[in-house]
């Protein structure tokens, strides 16, 4: 039987105002919180293991303390996974203007199968530091795994955790303990508690992941030793001294809270509690403590559902800090229907959904979905989900065993365990010295957009101030751009389009127009956090993967290529290739001669193709950018083969350009400038090549359209263990979505995982 502190409202002596140093403590941490807005990302993944080889479909949710869009905020999320040496195996982009961040990871077939660590984070996010990115360990395991038989190291630790910070000499103490193995996971474990002289007080054992608690008394003078034992070792270890002091506890009912101060003083104390959560003050009160123990009853409509910390000051000095969790039970319900109870194989499955708030209200939202085969995905293994991550996860320090596992059910139970969690690992994200101290300004900042920085320099290295550089790109999407030097030379691009394959070439000018003897170099680019810190899992691959998943995606890739081809009979198709779409009115009045790529010799120099054209142009026009003679020569030595097009504009458009267009103006247009640079042996002075870490381009999961017949019949086999995946499905006004996916071929059950935000809050289905 647990005791339970009956909370009675007490008004006490307490002053329900707000005095002068209340008030500083709040302009304090008001101040400190407008400087350092936090942002917290969650990764949804289609599947919780993966084979080498296969694809990582994630979608990313970004949002900050108050689990809003943060207009101010970041648009550019960093992936990286890395191995058990922290070498980065692969590392992606994803950037949104609409706050829905979704991608993929391509595993190598060569990929060792181990335990890999999945990390997110924001530029941003790098001011926290590491211990705030999102953390995740991912099994890749392989269809040539041979079982593992690790031998179990039977060492452990135990720390003990007094309630309020501090173990009370002559009051009653709840101490909380975690017993933690050497691979850092907790271990189950029981002990027995012993005063100096050997005496037996208690017994006690842990109750979820090697945590636990006890609730005695110590005396004056006395130290107290604890036996435990685990996994057959025992070992001792030393409670903290009993000591003079002021604490604050804490126990929840259904819609209060209710906080006890103890003090082993028996004069008066001038006394301060502030509770906050989600980075704001929430609640204040001052007062004077007069007796042993007060008590406060707090309504818990005052807090938003997380993580609630209440700290303790003695005359400004903060001697006591408390950490609850606060269930206002106003989650997102997700209510997911399929069209029917049983399915064949290759049917089509239409699955409706409605998200409404914790009063039946509709609610507009963006999801994602994974729908995965259960007899090769176990559903019980993956113990991630959104309300751990961005609710508990993103706001305690260090690694959290299985966050999401709290959160997977309503049972007393998980919410006693969590209540342990939070009195052993309380660690926060600030703690108020922090505060009261003058905080450097942030070093990372907030990304937006993509952008290209950098100096136009000559060849002695000074800069050259009233410059212009222009930026090509092997984006069709990209018109060229130029842009002003400062008086430092200094040059910027901001805003651009940049997928992961985008490559730049960027030419250098003086004012003069003049190209030779300058020098353009880039800026380079710090946006890789140092390499993780918290240690990989090692767990036994064999017993993180089932077999039947390895095998099973091992041989989906075997006929994935192959998967879903038609062999058609051979078809002869006559007549002629179609030539350029024809002009429309504009342009045949714009040109008066047109060299297409069809008339082009690909082998010859671009300078010989010219000669086609009747007349010479003085104004020259690549790709919708105006090109200067220096340039336009060493343009004339690349192969034609990567012109699209020469156009030799007529008289009457010449008037578009003015007394430059009297001598004639000729129109290239590439089909890759880029490949016109590279082709040249010796790269054009004032021109530098450059290739941008890009965002990752999202690839639409495959779901085979057995609406087909020929498809449906096709002997090859449906070996998909990831059935359907949809990063990004939206509500409608009524609350509702639908989608439609094919069974695979199996005779099996899946299990489906829908989370998401709408309106500021979370949801998570399974």
């Amino acid at each position: 039987m647990k005791k339970l502190l009956i909370c009675l409202f007490l008004v006490s002596c307490f002053k329900f105002c707000y005095t002068q140093e209340v008030n500083g403590l709040i302009h304090s941490f008001n101040e400190y919180a407008g400087s350092y807005p936090v942002e917290k990302i969650y990764l949804h993944l289609d599947k919780p293991y993966y084979a080498e080889g296969e694809i990582i479909y994630l979608r990313a949710y970004l949002t900050n303390m108050h689990l809003k869009k943060d207009v101010d905020g970041s648009r550019i999320i960093y992936v990286e996974l890395t191995d058990q040496k922290k070498h980065t195996v692969r590392r992606i982009v994803l950037h949104s203007d609409n706050n829905e961040f979704a991608g993929q990871i391509e595993l190598p077939d060569s990929l060792q199968p181990a335990n890999y660590h999945l990390r997110a984070y924001t530029n941003w996010m790098r001011n926290a530091g590491e211990a705030y990115f999102y953390h995740r360990d991912i099994a890749v395991g392989s269809s040539s795994l041979k079982a593992q038989n690790l031998s179990a190291d039977s060492d452990f630790q135990v720390d003990f955790f007094p309630e309020g910070g501090v173990l009370l000499k002559g009051l009653e103490n709840k101490v909380a303990f975690k017993v933690l193995g050497s691979d850092g996971f907790g271990k189950d474990a029981r002990g027995i508690l012993r005063d100096d002289t050997g005496k037996e007080l208690l017994q006690f054992q842990s109750e979820h992941l090697g945590m636990g608690s006890f609730v005695f008394l110590p005396e004056q003078g006395r130290t107290y030793t604890a036996s435990v034992e685990s996994g057959g070792k025992t070992k001792s270890f030393h409670l903290p001294l009993a000591e003079e002091g002021l604490t604050v506890s804490a126990t929840q009912s259904a819609d209060s809270i209710c906080l006890v101060i103890r003090s082993t003083q028996i004069q008066p104390e001038q006394i301060s509690i502030i509770g906050q959560s989600r980075h704001s003050v929430c609640y204040a009160l001052d007062g004077i403590r007069r007796k042993e123990m007060e008590q406060v009853v707090i309504p818990k409509n005052k807090f938003p559902t997380g993580i609630a910390v209440f700290t303790l000051f003695k005359e400004g000095i903060p001697v006591s800090e408390r950490l609850i969790f606060i269930d206002r039970k106003d989650g997102l319900k997700i209510e997911m229907v399929p069209d029917k109870n049983e399915y064949g194989d290759r049917e089509k499955i239409r699955l409706a959904m409605k998200v409404t708030d914790e009063t039946g209200k509709p609610v507009e939202g963006s999801f994602s979905l994974s729908v995965t085969d259960d007899k090769v995905v176990s559903p019980s293994i993956d113990v991630h989900n959104i309300k751990g991550s961005l609710l508990l996860d993103a706001d305690l320090k260090g690694y959290i065993e299985n966050a999401g596992w709290y959160f997977a059910g309503e049972e007393v139970e998980r919410m006693e365990a969590l209540d342990l969690l939070l009195s052993t690992q309380g660690w926060r994200r600030f703690s108020w010295q922090e505060i009261a101290s003058t905080q450097p300004k942030p070093v990372y900042p907030v990304e937006k957009e993509f952008q290209l920085t950098g100096k136009l320099i000559n060849m002695l290295g000074k800069p050259i101030k009233e410059g212009s550089v222009i930026l090509f790109s092997n984006n069709k999407s990209m018109i060229p751009d130029a842009a002003k030097t400062d008086a430092g030379g200094r040059f910027g691009f901001i805003g651009f389009d940049c997928p992961d394959t985008t490559f730049f070439v960027l030419q250098g000018r003086n004012k003069r127009n003049n190209r030779t003897f300058l020098d353009v170099k880039i800026d380079s680019t710090d946006n890789y956090a140092q390499l993780n810190v918290i240690p990989l899992s090692p767990v036994s691959h064999s017993a993180a993967l089932p077999l039947s998943y390895i095998k099973q995606a091992g041989q989906h890739r075997k006929f994935e290529k192959s998967m879903w081809t038609i062999n058609l009979p051979n078809v002869e198709v006559k007549g002629k290739k179609m030539e350029e779409a024809k002009e429309d009115k504009i342009r045949q009045w714009m040109f008066s001669y047109k060299v297409g790529r069809n008339e082009l010799n690909n082998r010859m120099p671009l300078k010989y193709e010219l000669r086609k054209l009747p007349g010479d142009g003085a104004v020259w026009i690549v790709d919708g950018v105006e090109i200067d003679k220096e340039s336009i020569k060493d343009m004339l030595e690349a192969p034609a083969l990567y012109i699209e097009s020469i156009e030799l504009v007529s008289k009457p458009g010449l008037s578009l350009w003015g007394a430059r267009g009297q001598n004639g103006v000729v129109i290239i247009k590439t089909r890759n400038p880029l490949d016109i640079i590279q082709s040249l042996e010796i790269a054009p002075p004032g021109l530098v090549s450059y290739k941008p870490e890009g965002y990752c381009v999202r690839k639409e999961f495959y779901v085979p359209a057995y609406d087909d017949p020929k498809i449906k019949g096709s002997s090859t086999p449906d070996l998909r263990t990831t059935i359907y995946w949809n990063p990004v499905i939206k509500t409608d006004s009524e609350g509702k979505a639908t989608v439609e996916f094919y069974s695979a071929d199996a005779v099996t059950s899946y299990s489906y995982t829908m989370e998401g935000m709408g309106e500021n809050r979370i949801g998570y289905a399974r």
